[in-house]
């Protein structure tokens, strides 16, 4: 499943962006379904590329951050993986 960029959610902006909240949403209810139906097969969305004891468990991580008024760590911007 591609995260970063998805096509889907590029629409779907647009789409909300156009006032067309109807569309928008069902493509953002599309693509939450399809996040975890993969994230239950143990596909690894996580994009930390650091030795972190958190990696893959995002809502902790994010948690994490806003507890200490860091936000989101850069980490979890897109970045290409190698």
């Amino acid at each position: 499943m591609e995260l970063d960029a998805n096509p889907a959610m590029l629409e779907s902006m647009r789409l909300e962006k156009q006032g067309n909240l109807t569309e928008a949403h069902r493509l953002r209810d599309d693509f939450t379904a399809q996040l975890r139906k993969e994230a239950g097969t143990g596909f690894d969305f996580c994009s930390c590329r650091a030795d972190c004891p958190y990696h893959g468990r995002c809502m902790e991580c994010v948690a994490i951050h806003r507890g200490h008024v860091d936000h989101l760590p850069n980490r979890l911007k897109a970045i290409p993986r190698t």
